[in-house]
C-alpha cells in the first residue's frame, strides 16, 4: 500500500505534460572577470556534465527555461564544502520542494537531491541558494527561470499579446570586499554594493557580447523578460521609441498593461515586458541601479543596446546598419563600437560638419568633453546617421 500511495502522489504532477529533467551543480571555486580586468571569485551553480573532471559554474547560473504544464525534475549535484539549495523564486511550489533548508531540505557536499514542480503559470522567475541567503546570494548562487507558454503559439499568454523576439536581462549588484574576503565578510548591514552588472556583465562587456544587444525590425515585438536579483533598486528607462508596454509583474498578468518608459524593480521582483517600436531606434536602454534606502542616489548605470531598423533585415544583416555608441547622453567620453576601420563624421545640430574621426575594429574612445551641450550627429560611409547628446 505504501508504494502505490507514492505512485499516487506523483501522478497529478505528470499529468499529460512533457517531463523536464534538469540537472546542475553548485561550487564555490568560479571567477570571472570584471570590466576591468581583475579575474573576481564567485560561487555559483552550472549545468552537471559528469564527463567533464573539472564542472564549471557561470555567472549568472544558467537560464533555466520550461513550457508551460511541463513536470520538472530540477537535481542539484553539490560539489563544494557548504550545504546549498534550490529556492524556486516566485514558484508556485510545494513546502518541502522550495529550497529553504529549515522546512525543506538542504544538500550537503557530494551528495545530491530533487526538486519538484509543475510550470503552472507562464512569466519571469529566479532561483537562488537559500543557505545564508545574504551571503550565498551576494556572491552569486542565482539565475533567471522562465516558463513559456506554450511555444508554438508565440502569445505572452493565452489570449495575450504576441511576439517574435525574445531577450532576457537579470540584474545583479556586488560588493566586490566580500568576493575577496568571503571568510570574513562582515555583518549584512556593512553591505554595500559597488559593482553592478546585467547578466553578470558591466559596462563595455555589454556591447562587446553582442547577444546582449537588442536587434530588431520595425514591425518586431521583442519579449524583455527583465528580472532584479541584486540587493538595490534598479531602473530601466526606455527610449520612447521602443514603446514599451509592462504585461506581467512577477508571474502574474497585469489586470491593465502599463504603457511606461520607466520601469523600477526591487529586488526579486521580475517583468516581462513587449517593445513593438515603429521607427527607427539607435540607442540604449539605461539601467540605473540606486541605493535601496535612498532610491534617489544613483550608484551605478550600465546600457543595453537597442537596434532597430525599417529595412525589415535586421541590425545585423543589414548593411546601412548604425554604429553604437554609449553613453548616450554623455558629457566626456563617447564610446563607439565597429566591426570595421571607419572614417566618421560628426555634425552638429545645424548639419555642419564639426569633427572626423578615423575608428578601428571594436570599442573606440572618443573624448568629447570639449563639445559644447547639445545633439550631434554621427555619420559614416555604408551606414545609417545616429545621434548622441552632450550634456
Amino acid at each position: 500500500m505504501k508504494q502505490l500511495f507514492i505512485v499516487m502522489i506523483f501522478l497529478p504532477l505528470l499529468g499529460n505534460s512533457q517531463i523536464k529533467d534538469t540537472k546542475l551543480i553548485s561550487k564555490m571555486d568560479g571567477t570571472f572577470l570584471s570590466e576591468d580586468g581583475i579575474y573576481t571569485p564567485f560561487w555559483g551553480f552550472g549545468e552537471f556534465n559528469p564527463t567533464l573532471p573539472n564542472q564549471r559554474i557561470s555567472l549568472p547560473s544558467p537560464l533555466l527555461i520550461y513550457d508551460l504544464n511541463d513536470s520538472v525534475y530540477l537535481k542539484l549535484h553539490n560539489l563544494s564544502p557548504e550545504m546549498h539549495t534550490i529556492h524556486l523564486h516566485g514558484l508556485d511550489v510545494t513546502q518541502i520542494n522550495d529550497g529553504v533548508p529549515s522546512t525543506s531540505f538542504g544538500v550537503l557536499f557530494n551528495d545530491s537531491a530533487t526538486y519538484k514542480f509543475k510550470a503552472k503559470h507562464p512569466g519571469t522567475y529566479l532561483y537562488h541558494c537559500h543557505v545564508q541567503t545574504n551571503l550565498h546570494a551576494a556572491m552569486g548562487m542565482y539565475g533567471m527561470l522562465v516558463i513559456r507558454n506554450y511555444p508554438d503559439t508565440n502569445l505572452l499568454y493565452n489570449n495575450g499579446p504576441s511576439f517574435n523576439k525574445e531577450y532576457f536581462y537579470l540584474s545583479s549588484d556586488m560588493y566586490l570586499y566580500w568576493n575577496f574576503n568571503v571568510t570574513s565578510p562582515g555583518p549584512f548591514h556593512m553591505y554595500e554594493a559597488d559593482y553592478f552588472m546585467i547578466n553578470g556583465k558591466a559596462g563595455s562587456q555589454l556591447f562587446d557580447d553582442t547577444t546582449q544587444i537588442i536587434n530588431m525590425s520595425a514591425g518586431d515585438t521583442a519579449l524583455l523578460h527583465i528580472g532584479n536579483v541584486g540587493y538595490n533598486s534598479v531602473e530601466y528607462v526606455f527610449p520612447s521609441e521602443a514603446n514599451a508596454v509592462i504585461h506581467m509583474s512577477d508571474g502574474r498578468v497585469l489586470p491593465n498593461p502599463i504603457d511606461s518608459d520607466t520601469l523600477i524593480l526591487y529586488p526579486g521582483e521580475r517583468y516581462s515586458v513587449l517593445l513593438s517600436p515603429a521607427q527607427f531606434i539607435q540607442g540604449h536602454i539605461t539601467v540605473n541601479s540606486a541605493n535601496l534606502y535612498n532610491t534617489e542616489t544613483i550608484v551605478g548605470t550600465n546600457y543595453i543596446g537597442i537596434n532597430i531598423d525599417s529595412l525589415g533585415q535586421g541590425m545585423e544583416d543589414n548593411k546601412l546598419a548604425y554604429l553604437n555608441l554609449y553613453p548616450n547622453p554623455t558629457s566626456t567620453n563617447l564610446q563607439i563600437q565597429s566591426k570595421e576601420t571607419l572614417d566618421i563624421y560628426i555634425y552638429n545640430l545645424e548639419g555642419k560638419l564639426f569633427e572626423i574621426f578615423s575608428i578601428k575594429p571594436g570599442i573606440n574612445n572618443l573624448d568629447v568633453s570639449t563639445f559644447a551641450k547639445g545633439l550631434y550627429m554621427v555619420g559614416a560611409i555604408g551606414y545609417l546617421p545616429a545621434k548622441f547628446i552632450i550634456e
